[in-house]
């Protein structure tokens, strides 16, 4: 027993002494760079245009699975509102689910499904996915728009938009939008009770009909799936997604305001102060300067060791957070 005590005891010391020799303010030494590979997609096409990218990747049992339709921004007008309450009704039960059966499903199988305006995304073990594959684009092809189902997402929404009325930071974000953008845009205008309460049924079926089609849409599977068994699972599931003819004019850039504004918006109750500078950007993901100009962001504000957070939260202690965002959107690059 004694040379147990006495064997602890030695592995104690050392290890003290060892701690006591790490100079804890050096920076730790880089690794190795990992080896990344990308591997290409196996792509292919339906007749209604749907693209379709499929990675095999069955290191994990698991699949990712996103829907993006590929379209500018929508200028909504006097129904702003109207692409989420559309996106709020996918899922919300199909011609051939009821929503209550349509959640039980997805529910069963374990896996997460979501939709937007703009498309959808799944994950889910590979083992469900044809199931999840087929539950995603019953949703997308067949959904069931009610006016009661209407009425509930416009409830919701404007419930929403109360609990923010006071909330500065989605008060900036709307003022900034509109004041880079001009407010009688698609990325400057903002949702308010009265575009929500003038949405009726046939603006939602008319909002997806024109705009949620697959004419210039892509589907993304990666994870453990045959390339096969996936094209004919798609075929089968998207195949009678019609297609809207829909033409979209060239998107003119938005040129940045001809001199510095600052604007700011009095809100007695707020708790907190927010700042946002906005800027138009060029930067694209296909300009030779992308990937300078990402870690150029991530080293001034792109998370807690950049230096706008060190500077301005860890040196002065002015601010909880302070980030900088760069986004080289295809029909919205900005630097915020």
């Amino acid at each position: 027993m004694k040379n147990i005590k006495y064997i602890a005891a030695a592995f104690l010391f050392s290890g003290m002494v060892y701690a006591q020799n790490i100079d804890i303010n050096a920076m730790p030494k880089p690794g190795p760079t990992p080896a990344i590979n990308i591997a290409k997609p196996n792509s292919f096409k339906l007749k209604n245009g749907l693209t379709i990218l499929v990675v095999e990747n069955n290191k994990l049992p698991r699949v990712n699975i996103q829907l993006t339709i590929d379209r500018p921004y929508i200028y909504e007008g006097n129904i702003v509102g109207v692409g989420e309450i559309m996106a709020d009704q996918l899922g919300m039960g199909t011609t051939k689910l009821s929503k209550e059966e349509f959640n039980k499903k997805i529910d069963f199988l374990g896996a997460y499904l979501s939709f937007s305006s703009e498309g959808a995304g799944a994950n889910t073990l590979s083992k469900y996915s044809t199931q999840v594959i087929s539950l995603m684009a019953d949703a997308v092809v067949n959904p069931k728009f009610s006016a009661e189902e209407v009425s509930k997402s416009k409830e919701r929404t404007i419930e929403g938009l109360k609990t923010k009325e006071k909330d500065a930071g989605e008060i900036a974000r709307r003022v900034d939008n509109a004041l880079t953008y001009g407010k009688n845009t698609a990325l400057g205008e903002f949702v308010t009770e009265e575009s929500i309460n003038r949405i009726q049924l046939k603006d939602v079926q008319d909002f997806y009909k024109k705009y949620y089609a697959p004419d210039n849409a892509y589907l993304v599977i990666v994870g453990d799936v045959k390339t096969s068994e996936i094209k004919k699972l798609v075929e089968k599931e998207f195949g009678k997604w019609k297609k809207s003819g829909t033409k979209f004019a060239a998107v003119e850039p938005t040129k940045n305001l001809p001199a510095t504004e600052i604007n700011i918006v009095d809100v007695p109750t707020a708790v907190q102060s927010i700042i946002r500078v906005g800027n138009i950007s060029t930067l694209q993901m296909k300009d030779p300067q992308y990937f300078s100009g990402v870690i150029a962001n991530y080293i001034l504000g792109g998370g807690g060791e950049a230096r706008l957070f060190m500077n301005l939260r860890e040196k002065n202690g002015y601010t909880y957070g302070a980030y900088s965002r760069l986004s080289t959107s295809k029909y919205s690059p900005s630097f915020t």
